[in-house]
C-alpha cells in the first residue's frame, strides 16, 4: 500500500490503524472473490523468512547501517537473555526514523525503500529474516531525524495477531468471513500500533537513536540461534565493519551468557593515504582502523562508471530476471579492495557485499573484495559466473594492478606485503589479473612490484625465490651482502612466495630459483668465506646446499668451484675430486693396494680440515660432486682412467689389482666390478669380462659348456665364437691361483657368465619401414630369426605402417639354440642343464626388446613388445630334459612336469631330471620365469595343475605295476580335490581313470556320453561289484566332494557321471542275493592238492619279483578262500546293467569265496586261475600259470576232489626238473604241521585242553602212522578213526566241527583257550548286526516315534526320546560270539523286537510323516525364523540373551534337532518360538513374538543392534590381533602397528639384557631318531605329534617382526663392523629403513665377510617351544647353500618374542645340511614344520 508520508498534524497510531483497516478491506474482497493471491504471499514470506534464518542480526546490522544516510553513525546491539528459553534482542541505530515508506518496505516484499546503489539492501526482503527467532517484533521509531528525545515519537507498531485481526474485521462489519481473511493474511501486513514504551526502549530515545528493533525470543531454539549469531558476529574472522561506510561504531552488549563477553565496542576510522596521480580511474587510497584492536587496513576504492554497470546488468537479466530493477541504478557502484597493514597477512580473502559474504566465498588474493554484488537472497553466495558479477571481478582486478603499480613506487611506512597481498591472485583468476595490468598500462610480466631482498622492486623473470630450508651459512642475506640483487624479499613468507611462483606460472614463468642459479648462489657465497678455522663455515655450507638442492638436484652444482682442496683453493666439483673419511670402512679399504701408477696422478682431494656428516658426504657423492676415497670406488672408475686402447701388459695389471681390492673389500667390490669393464684372458685374447664364460677346469657349469659346445661348434658358427670366448685353463691364467673357489667367486662378480653367454641375434637396428618388419627381421640371414621365433614374438602388427621403427633392445640367442636338436643326448642333457643356470643368473633378462618410433614423442611411439629368440625357443623347442623309468626324452617346457620331493611324488609319470630339479631349486628366479607364462613349466606339488595332473595320470595309468596302483589312486584323488577346490574346470575332451576287472584304464568321453560311476564311502563294496561288471568306475576314492566331483566331470563332455548308488548292482547266485556263508567249503578242501602246487610253484618257477612274497601269509590267504558251486551267477542293476558270469571272485575281508558256475573241475580250476593268483599275491605270476598247465594236463569233467597232479605233470607245470619236483614234494608231504594244527582244538574238545597241548609236541615229532596209537592213550579208538579221517578230508574247521558234531559253544571257546580265536570272529558278527539294525533302523525309529507322540507336550516324559532315538539300547548281544556262526536279518528283527518289548511295551500304531523329509523341512524353517528373531532378541535383551545364540541360527535349529523336538510335525514361526521357549533359548519373561511393537523396539533399534553388532566382531578382531610387549599392547591389525611396534622393540631390545641368555655360537642340538612307520596318527602314539595352533595372520607377522629386531641386534654384536642396516633384507626392514625388502629371497639378513657370506632366517615364537616352518623357498636355499663353502646358512630362532625381559636368540645350524639335518625332526603334514631339543 503506497501512501503519501505522514503529515505533522497526523497521530502515528491512528494512522497505522487506518492502514490496517485498508489492507484488511482488500483482503476481504480478495477473500469473496476466491483470490488466494494472500495465501501465496503468506508461503512466500514464510519461506523467505527461513532463507535468512542464519543471518539475522546480520540483516539487522544492514539496516542500521542503510538508515545513515547522512553520515557514519552509531548502531548498538544489546542481548538480554532471562532464562534458557527467554531473551530478548534490541537492535538500535541513528540517522532517520521510519517513514511511510519504510513502513510500506517492511509490509510488502521485495519493496524496498532503497534505490538500487544507494545502500546495501534493495530487495526489500531483508527483515523477514526475523521470523527465524520471533513471530513478534516490535518497531520504535522517532520522526525525523535522530537526537536525544523522551519517547519515540513515530511509527512504533508490532505484528497483529490472527484473533486481532479477525476482531478488528467484525469490528468492520465483517464477520462471516474473518477467520478465513485471518488464517489467509501474512501478518506483515497487519501491523498495530503499539502505545506503552518499556524503560528498555525510552533509554535508546534518551540516546539518541532514531530507530530500536525488539525482537522476543520465546523458545530454547530462538535464544540459542541468537546467542550463536553473536557469538559469530563477536569471533567473526573477518572484520564485519570494514566496508560498512554509515558505522562510526557497534556497540555490541550480551547478558545472561556467561562464555560471551558483557560488551565489545566496534570502531571505525579512515583515514587518507596519498597515492599520487592516478590517470585511468577515479582511486582512492585509504587506511582504515577497526578497534578495538586497533587493526589498521590498507584500502583502496574506485568508482566504476554506471553505464558500464548498466550494461553488465543487461547481460545478466537473461539469467536473473530479478535484475531488472538494477536498470533503474541511482547510487555510486563502489569497487573497493583491503589488505591488512601490520601481521603476516591473510591466510585467505573473503568476499564482500558490504557485509562478508559465507566463509566459503573467498576473494581470489589475499585480502578482502567489496562489491555490490547480485546475491542470492541470504547474501552469502554469489553466482560469480552472473556477467555482472564478473564485471565487478574485472573491476577489482584493475583497482588491484593499479594500486600495485602505484604503491611500488610510492610506498612509504606500508610494508611491501601489501603490494604483493593486492597482486597475487588466484591462479584460476590470474587473466582478471592480466587483463587490469593492461588497463593500467603495462603488462603484468613486465610489472615491477616483487619487493627484493636488496630493497628494489623486480618483474617476473628478474626475481627468484630463495629456497626454504633451515639454512646456516647458505642464506639470503650472505648472498645478498656478497652481491647477489635477485633474490625475492624472504619477509614475505612461504605462503606469499608460493603465490607469486603460482602467479608467474600463469604467464609461462616461475619464480622458483633454478639449479644454474642457486649453483651461482653457492659460488657467490663460496668466493667469501673465509679458510676454515675454529668455526667451520665450509661444511656448514655443503650441509645446507644439500637441503637447497636435495639429493636429486644436487647435480646443478656440477663444475661449479665451491670445494675447498687441501691447498686451500677453490675447485670445482667433479667425480675426481676424493674424500677421505674417518670411519670403519675407510680403514678397511685402505688396507687394498694403490691403483697403478698410471691413474694415480689424476685424483683431487677434499681438504682435510673441513668437518663433514657422511650423510653429507653421501649425497655429494651420488650427485657426481665427488668421491670416497676408496679404492672399491676408483676400480669402479677405471675405464675413465685408461686410455682408449690399453696395451695387454695394463689389462693384466688391472685385473691383478681389481682382485686385490676386491679381495680386502668383496662387498664393496661387488657391486663396481661389472662397470669396471675389466678385460679376462680368453682362447681368443683379452676380452671383456661380461662376453667371457668360464671353462671346464674352472667350473661344473665351465665343463658341461665346454662339452657342449666341443660338440656344437662345428655345426654352428655362435658356438665357434662361445668357445673363443671361454677362459684359459687354470696353468696358463696370468697369476698364481692358490684358491680357485676365490677367483671363481672373483671373477663371476666381474662379470664372467658361469654357462651360455646370450649374444644378440643379427636383427636390423632400424630404421625399419613398418610394414617391411616381418621381412626385414626375418631376413637377417641369422637361423634363430626363423619364421617359428616370428609366429611365436608375440608380434601381432603396428598402427603406423607407413612409417619407420627402430629396434631397442637386443634380440638375443643361446649359442646353439637352433642345432641342438640334432646333438647327442648327452650334449642335449648339457644343454638343458645350463639354460636352466642361464635363467637362474639372468632372470628375464634377455627374454624381450622393444619396436618403437623413436623420433616421436612417448605417446606416438608405438612401442611393441616382442620376445627374443631365446625366448620363443624356450616355449617351442623340445628342449626340456624329461625322464622315465626307461628313457630319456625332451619335449617343449608346457609339457614337462617337475617333481621337487620325489619321495612322496609320483615315480611312474614323466618328469624332470634330477640334475634340472636340482638347479630349480636353487636361490633364483628360474622356477617362477618358468611356471609362468609363456613358458608354463609345471610342478606336481601347484594345486593349479590340478587338471594336468590329472591327464598325465590317465596316460600312464595302463602302464601302472600292480603295486604303484594305490599310490596313482592317491595322486588321482589329490588331483581331484584341488581341482574343485580351485574351481578349476576340466578342458574338454579329457580323458579319465577308470577301473576296470583288469586294473586301471584310461576313458575318453564319446557321443552319446559314457557311463562314469563315482563311488562314495556307502558304495566301496557295490563299486567294486560295478567293476566286476565291466562299468566304468572313476579311480578316485570317497575322499572328493561328490557333487562338484559329478559336475566338474559331466562338464568336459562325453561323459555321464553319476553315483554308484544309482547302479543298484547285486550279486546273484541261483537268482537269489549273495551272501557269504561259513557252509561254502575252503578251496583247499575241494581241491587239496592246491597248497602243494602253490608252493611247488614258488619254490621252483618264482621269479626275482615273486620271491619277495613269503610263502606262509599267501598258504593263509589260499587257506581262507571258499568256494561255492552255483547253477547261475549273475551281476544285475536296477539301471540296466546285466551280465552273466561263469565264474565270479568276491572279496571279503572275513569270507572270500571264489564263485563257479556249474561242476569246478580242471577246465574250470584253469579259467579261475587268473581270479585266485592275485587274490593270494599280486606277484604269483608262476603260480597262475602252473594252474592253468595243470589244468590242460588233468581229465576234465571230473570233480578235483578225486584227481591229483602225478610228479610229471608238476614238473611240465612249473616247467623244472622232475628230480627237483620229487624232492620238494617229498619235503611238503613229509611236513605234517598243518594236520597238527587242525587236530589239537579237535582232541581238547574230547580231552581236554592240557591233553592236547602236551600231544602237540609229540605229534610234530613222529610220523602220521604213529598218531593212532598215540590219540589213542587219551581217546575211544572210535574216535581217533574219525578224527584221522575228518583231517584228511578239510582243513576248515567250521566243517570238522559239522562234520563231527560238536557243540559251537563249546567248541569256540576251547578255539580261544587254544589262543586260536572263534571260528566266527565277534568283530564279523558285529558287523552283520550293524548291517541289519541300519536296515531296520527306520522303521525301528518310527515305532520309537510312534511311542513318544502322546508324549510330545509333557517335557518330562518326552526328555528321553531325545537319547533313545539313536537307538544305542539296541544293542549286539554278546552271546552271540559263542553261539552264532553267523546272524541273519531275522535274528537282529527279533532280537530289536524283544528290547522294544521290554523298554516301551507294545507298538501303539498311527502314522506319522516321513521323518527325514520332515526333519529336514523343520530345520530350515527353524533357521529362518532364528535368523530373524536373532537381531529382536538382542536389541531387547541382549544382556539375557542365552549363550546357545552365540553359534548362529543353524546350531540354533541343530539344538532343537538334537532335542528330537522337529521329529514329530511340521513347525510355523509361532511353534518354532514356543520350542525355543522349551528348549531354553528364548529369553524368560519376553514376549513370544517377533513383532517389534511387542518388545518396545523399532526398526532404528535394530539398525543400532545391527551396527553393535559388527562393533563387537571388529572388537573380536582387535582382541584376536592384539599382541602385548613389554607391557604395552598393541593391535597387530592396525595400519601404523609396524612402525609404532618396530622403534618401542628396537629400542627395548637395545636395553634388554638378552645376551646374557643368548650366545653368538652355533646351539647345542639334540640328535634326532629316525623317523618310524607305521604307529598311530593320534596323540600318545607314534604317529604325527601334535603341531603348536596357530595365531592370527597379522599375530604372526608380529611375531616375526619381533624377532627380526632383536635379530638384528644379535647381528651387530656378532659381525661388528661388517653387519650395517643393509644386511636386513626381508620386507620387514621397512619398518624402521625406507628401503624395501624382498620377501622372497629366502632368508632375512645376508652379512658378507672376508671369509664368506652368511645368509639368516629369523624364526620367532613368543614362548619357549622349539619348533619352526621352513617355505618351499626357504629351503630351497637351504638346500643351495649345502655344498657351497664360500655361503652358509643360519636359523636364528627367537624364544619369548614379546617379553624383553626372558627372551634369548639361539643360533641354529642349516637343517638341509648334512650335518645339521639329523638335529631336526619334521613334524605335520601341511608344510616342512620342523622341531628340535635343546642338549
Amino acid at each position: 500500500m503506497n501512501a503519501p508520508e505522514r503529515g505533522l498534524g497526523l497521530d502515528p497510531a491512528q494512522e497505522l490503524l487506518e492502514i490496517l483497516d485498508s489492507e484488511l478491506d482488500t483482503a476481504a474482497t480478495a477473500e469473496r472473490r476466491s483470490q488466494k493471491i494472500y495465501r501465496s504471499v503468506q508461503q512466500l514470506s514464510q519461506l523467505i523468512g527461513g532463507e535468512y534464518g542464519d543471518r539475522v542480526v546480520y540483516e539487522l546490522l544492514q539496516n542500521a547501517h542503510d538508515a545513515q544516510v547522512d553520515g557514519p553513525g552509531r548502531v548498538a546491539i544489546h542481548l538480554v537473555v532471562s532464562t534458557p528459553d527467554r531473551a530478548d534482542l534490541f537492535v538500535a541505530n541513528e540517522g532517520v526514523g521510519f517513514s511511510r515508506k519504510n513502513l510500506d518496505a517492511i509490509r510488502n516484499i521485495a519493496n524496498s525503500t532503497k534505490d538500487i546503489g544507494e545502500g546495501i539492501g534493495n530487495k526489500g526482503v531483508g527483515f523477514r529474516s526475523v521470523e527465524a527467532l520471533t513471530d513478534d517484533p516490535h518497531v520504535y521509531s522517532c520522526h525525523g531525524k535522530a537526537g536525544p528525545r523522551e519517547r519515540f515519537d513515530g511509527y512504533c507498531f508490532r505484528l497483529a495477531t490472527q484473533d486481532e485481526v479477525e476482531a478488528r474485521l467484525a469490528l468492520l462489519g465483517q464477520p462471516d468471513i474473518a477467520a478465513a481473511v485471518a488464517s489467509a493474511m501474512p501478518r506483515y501486513l497487519a501491523t498495530m500500533p503499539v502505545e506503552d514504551q518499556p524503560e528498555e526502549v525510552l533509554a535508546f530515545a534518551r540516546d539518541g537513536f532514531a530507530t530500536v528493533v525488539i525482537l522476543p525470543l520465546r523458545s530454547p531454539e530462538t535464544v540459542e540461534l541468537a546467542i550463536r549469531q553473536i557469538g559469530d558476529l563477536l569471533a567473526s574472522e573477518v572484520p564485519v565493519l570494514l566496508f560498512l561506510d554509515r558505522i562510526a561504531s557497534l556497540d555490541v552488549r550480551v547478558k545472561g551468557v556467561e562464555h560471551l563477553k558483557p560488551r565489545m565496542l566496534l570502531t571505525r576510522q579512515v583515514v587518507d593515504l596519498p597515492a599520487g596521480d592516478v590517470e585511468r580511474a577515479p582511486t582512492r587510497f585509504v587506511v582504515v582502523t577497526l578497534g578495538p584492536e586497533r587493526q589498521r587496513w590498507l584500502m583502496v576504492r574506485r568508482t566504476v562508471p554506471k553505464e558500464e554497470v548498466i550494461d553488465a546488468v543487461r547481460r545478466s537479466i537473461s539469467l536473473e530476471p530479478g535484475l531488472k530493477r538494477w536498470l533503474d541504478w541511482r547510487g555510486e557502484a563502489v569497487v573497493s579492495v583491503a589488505v591488512p597493514v601490520e601481521g603476516p597477512g591473510l591466510p585467505k580473502g573473503r568476499l564482500f557485499n558490504f557485509l562478508p559474504m559465507g566463509a566459503d566465498a573467498h576473494s581470489p588474493f589475499f585480502g578482502h573484495l567489496d562489491a555490490p554484488f547480485f546475491t542470492f537472497i541470504n547474501r552469502e553466495h554469489a553466482r560469480l559466473e552472473l556477467p555482472l558479477n564478473t564485471y565487478f571481478l574485472n573491476a577489482a582486478a584493475e583497482v588491484c594492478a593499479t594500486a600495485a603499480l602505484v604503491l611500488s613506487k610510492s610506498l612509504r611506512d606500508l610494508p611491501a606485503r601489501c603490494v604483493v597481498d593486492l597482486a597475487t591472485w588466484r591462479s584460476v583468476e590470474s587473466s582478471k589479473l592480466q587483463a587490469g595490468f593492461r588497463a593500467s598500462g603495462t603488462s603484468l610480466s613486465k610489472a615491477e612490484i616483487w619487493p627484493t631482498t636488496a630493497g628494489g622492486w623486480k618483474s617476473f623473470g628478474s626475481a627468484q625465490s630463495w629456497p626454504n630450508g633451515d639454512f646456516k651459512v647458505f642464506t639470503s642475506s650472505r648472498a645478498t651482502k656478497a652481491g647477489a640483487q635477485d633474490i625475492l624479499s624472504t619477509k614475505l613468507g612461504a605462503d606469499r612466495l608460493a603465490a607469486i611462483d603460482r602467479l608467474a606460472r600463469t604467464l609461462g614463468m616461475t619464480c622458483v630459483a633454478s639449479g644454474q642459479t642457486m649453483a651461482g648462489w653457492a659460488e657467490t657465497i663460496a668466493r667469501s668465506l673465509p679458510p676454515p678455522g675454529k668455526k667451520d663455515l665450509w661444511g656448514g655450507l655443503y650441509a645446507d646446499l644439500t637441503q637447497a638442492f636435495h639429493a636429486d638436484g644436487l647435480v646443478e652444482l656440477g663444475g661449479r668451484d665451491i670445494l675447498l682442496d687441501r691447498n686451500m683453493r677453490l675447485v670445482a666439483t667433479s667425480e675426481d675430486v676424493y674424500v677421505r673419511q674417518e670411519g670403519g670402512r675407510r680403514r678397511r679399504v685402505e688396507g687394498a693396494p694403490l691403483p697403478p701408477q698410471a691413474i694415480a696422478h689424476k685424483l683431487t682431494i677434499l681438504s682435510d680440515t673441513i668437518k663433514l656428516r657422511p650423510e653429507i658426504v653421501a649425497l655429494f657423492e651420488q650427485a657426481g660432486l665427488w668421491r670416497h676415497y676408496d679404492a672399491t670406488e676408483i676400480l669402479e672408475r677405471l675405464p675413465t682412467l685408461f686410455s682408449d686402447k690399453p696395451a695387454a701388459a695394463r689389462r693384466k695389471a688391472a685385473l691383478l689389482w681389481a682382485f686385490e681390492v676386491w679381495r680386502h673389500d668383496s662387498p664393496g667390490a661387488r657391486r663396481v666390478l661389472e662397470s669396471a669393464d675389466l678385460h679376462v684372458p680368453a682362447r681368443s685374447g683379452w676380452v671383456p669380462a661380461k662376453k667371457a664364460a668360464f671353462s671346464q677346469t674352472w667350473t661344473e657349469a665351465g665343463c658341461d659348456l665346454d662339452a657342449y659346445l666341443a660338440e656344437a661348434r662345428t655345426m654352428c658358427a655362435d658356438c665357434e665364437v662361445a668357445v673363443e670366448a671361454l677362459l684359459v685353463d687354470l696353468d696358463a691364467w696370468p697369476a698364481q691361483v692358490a684358491t680357485r673357489q676365490e677367483w671363481v667367486r672373483f671373477l663371476s662378480d666381474a662379470g664372467v657368465v658361469d654357462g651360455l653367454v646370450a649374444t644378440p641375434a643379427n636383427a636390423p637396428e632400424g630404421p625399419i619401414w613398418g610394414s617391411h618388419l616381418q621381412f626385414s627381421l626375418c631376413g637377417a640371414k641369422d637361423p634363430a630369426l626363423d619364421d617359428v621365433w616370428w609366429n611365436n614374438c608375440g608380434f601381432t602388427s603396428v598402427n603406423h605402417p607407413n612409417t619407420y621403427y627402430w629396434r631397442r633392445g637386443e634380440a638375443y640367442k643361446l649359442p646353439g639354440q637352433t642345432v641342438v636338436h640334432g646333438l647327442s643326448d648327452e650334449a642335449r642333457r648339457r644343454f638343458a642343464a645350463l639354460v636352466v643356470r642361464h635363467l637362474q643368473s639372468f632372470g628375464n633378462e634377455h627374454l624381450h626388446f622393444d619396436l618403437l618410433r623413436q623420433d616421436r614423442d612417448l605417446r606416438a611411439q608405438d612401442k611393441r613388445t616382442l620376445r627374443t629368440p631365446i625366448s620363443t625357443f624356450l616355449s617351442t623347442a623340445a628342449w626340456f630334459p624329461m625322464e622315465t623309468a626307461t628313457s630319456l626324452e625332451f619335449v617343449q617346457l608346457a609339457n614337462g612336469w617337475v617333481i621337487t620331493d620325489r619321495r612322496t611324488q609320483p615315480k611312474f609319470v614323466p618328469k624332470a631330471t634330477e640334475e634340472v630339479v636340482a638347479l630349480l631349486a636353487r636361490e633364483g628366479t628360474a622356477i617362477d620365469l618358468l611356471a609362468a607364462e609363456p613358458f608354463g613349466l609345471r610342478f606336481w606339488g601347484d594345486k593349479a595343475t590340478a587338471a594336468s595332473r590329472l591327464e598325465v595320470l590317465a596316460e600312464v595309468c595302463e602302464e601302472v605295476s600292480q603295486h604303484e596302483r594305490p599310490y596313482l589312486r592317491r595322486f588321482y584323488d589329490q588331483a581331484w580335490q584341488d581341482l574343485i577346490e580351485l574351481g578349476q574346470p576340466l578342458p574338454h575332451g579329457a580323458s579319465l581313470v577308470v577301473e576296470r576287472p583288469t586294473g586301471f584304464g584310461r576313458l575318453c568321453g564319446t557321443e552319446p556320453a559314457v557311463p562314469v560311476y563315482v563311488r562314495t564311502e556307502r558304495t566301496m563294496d557295490l563299486a567294486k561289484l560295478l567293476i566286476d561288471t565291466g562299468a566304468a568306475v572313476l579311480a578316485s576314492g570317497a575322499e572328493c566332494p561328490f557333487e562338484p566331483l559329478i559336475s566338474a566331470i559331466n562338464a568336459v563332455g562325453g561323459f555321464d557321471a553319476r553315483s554308484a548308488e544309482v547302479a543298484d548292482v547285486r550279486l546273484l547266485t541261483d537268482g537269489d542275493l549273495f551272501r557269504v556263508s561259513l557252509d561254502d567249503p575252503l578251496l583247499v578242501d575241494v581241491v587239496p592238492w592246491l597248497a602243494e602246487a602253490l608252493v611247488l610253484g614258488h619254490e621252483l618257477g618264482a621269479r626275482s619279483i615273486e620271491k619277495g612274497a613269503h610263502v606262509g601269509p599267501v598258504l593263509e590267504r589260499l587257506r581262507c578262500l571258499r568256494l561255492r558251486r552255483s547253477s547261475s551267477i549273475e551281476l544285475t542293476s536296477s539301471a540296466g546293467i546285466a551280465k552273466r558270469l561263469q565264474r565270479y571272485l568276491y572279496r571279503d575281508e572275513g569270507s572270500p569265496t571264489l564263485l563257479v558256475e556249474g561242476q569246478f573241475d580242471a577246465e574250470q580250476l584253469g579259467e579261475s586261475a587268473s581270479l585266485i593268483a592275485p587274490y593270494v599275491h599280486p606277484n604269483l605270476r608262476t603260480f597262475e600259470l602252473l594252474l592253468v598247465r595243470l589244468a590242460y594236463r588233468l581229465p576234465g569233467n571230473v570233480e578235483l576232489l578225486s584227481v591229483k597232479p602225478t610228479e610229471a605233470e608238476y614238473a611240465y607245470a612249473v616247467q623244472a626238473d622232475l628230480d627237483a619236483v620229487r624232492e620238494h614234494l617229498a619235503a611238503y608231504r613229509h611236513d605234517d604241521g598243518r594236520k597238527v594244527e587242525l587236530l589239537m582244538p579237535l582232541v581238547a574238545y574230547y580231552a581236554g585242553v592240557e591233553v592236547s597241548r602236551g600231544l602237540a609236541a609229540k605229534l610234530s615229532n613222529v610220523g602220521l602212522t604213529q598218531w593212532p596209537s598215540m590219540l589213542g592213550e587219551h581217546l575211544p579208538e572210535e574216535t581217533v578213526h574219525k578224527l584221522m579221517a575228518s583231517i584228511e578230508k578239510t582243513e576248515d574247521l567250521a566243517v570238522l566241527r559239522r562234520d563231527l558234531g560238536l557243540d559251537y559253544a563249546r567248541f569256540n571257546r576251547i578255539l580261544v583257550e587254544l589262543g586260536r580265536g572263534s571260528l566266527t570272529s565277534e568283530a564279523e558278527l558285529r558287523r552283520l548286526f550293524d548291517l541289519w539294525k541300519d536296515e531296520f533302523r527306520p522303521q525301528l525309529n518310527d515305532r520309537l516315534r510312534r511311542h513318544f507322540a502322546p508324549r510330545f507336550n509333557d517335557s518330562t516324559a518326552f526328555e528321553p526320546y531325545a537319547e533313545l532315538r539313536s537307538l544305542n539300547f539296541v544293542t549286539f548281544d554278546v552271546d552271540w560270539a559263542e553261539t552264532h556262526e553267523t546272524l541273519g536279518r531275522e535274528d537282529v528283527l527279533r532280537h530289536a523286537e524283544r528290547v522294544f518289548m521290554d523298554a516301551f511295551g507294545g507298538d501303539p500304531g498311527g502314522d506319522l510323516p516321513a521323518l527325514e523329509r520332515l526333519r529336514n523341512a523343520n530345520r530350515k524353517a527353524v533357521t529362518l525364523v532364528a535368523e530373524r528373531a536373532k537381531p529382536v532378541l538382542l536389541a531387547a535383551v541382549s544382556d539375557r540373551l542365552p549363550p546357545g545364540w552365540n553359534d548362529g541360527a543353524a546350531e540354533i535349529a541343530a539344538t532343537l534337532d538334537r532335542a528330537g523336538l522337529l521329529d514329530f510335525h511340521s513347525v510355523d514361526e509361532a511353534e518354532t518360538i514356543a520350542l525355543l521357549v522349551r528348549a531354553g533359548l528364548w529369553p524368560e519373561g519376553l514376549s513370544q513374538t517377533l513383532e517389534l511393537a511387542a518388545h518396545g523396539l523399532s526398526a532404528e533399534d535394530l539398525d543400532r543392534e545391527k551396527s553393535r553388532a559388527a562393533e563387537q566382531q571388529a572388537e573380536e578382531k582387535r582382541r584376536r590381533n592384539r599382541v602385548e610387549f613389554a607391557g604395552a599392547e598393541f593391535d597387530a591389525s592396525d595400519d601404523e602397528f609396524t612402525s609404532r611396534f618396530a622403534n618401542m622393540a628396537h629400542e627395548a631390545f637395545a636395553a634388554s639384557d638378552w645376551r646374557s641368555r643368548s650366545n653368538t655360537r652355533l646351539a647345542n642340538l639334540v640328535i634326532q631318531p629316525e623317523s618310524e612307520s607305521g604307529g598311530s596318527r593320534g596323540t600318545g602314539g607314534r604317529g604325527i605329534p601334535k603341531l603348536l595352533p596357530k595365531p592370527p595372520e597379522a599375530v604372526r607377522a608380529a611375531i616375526g617382526l619381533a624377532g627380526e629386531l632383536l635379530a638384528y641386534r644379535y647381528l651387530e654384536l656378532k659381525h661388528k663392523s661388517r653387519f650395517s642396516a643393509q644386511c636386513w633384507v626381508s620386507e620387514n626392514r621397512t619398518s624402521l629403513f625406507p628401503e624395501s625388502g624382498d620377501f622372497r629371497l629366502g632368508y632375512d639378513f645376508r652379512v658378507n665377510t672376508l671369509e664368506r657370506e652368511w645368509l639368516y632366517e629369523v624364526k620367532a615364537t613368543p614362548g619357549d617351544a622349539c619348533e619352526f616352518e621352513l617355505t618351499d623357498n626357504e629351503y630351497r636355499v637351504a638346500i643351495s647353500t649345502e655344498s657351497d663353502r664360500s655361503r652358509r646358512y643360519r636359523i636364528l630362532f627367537v624364544q619369548y618374542a614379546f617379553d624383553p625381559r626372558r627372551c634369548r636368540i639361539l643360533e641354529l645350524p642349516n637343517p638341509a645340511a648334512e650335518a645339521g639335518r639329523s638335529r631336526f625332526r619334521i613334524v605335520g603334514r601341511s608344510s616342512l614344520r620342523m622341531r628340535f631339543e635343546l642338549g
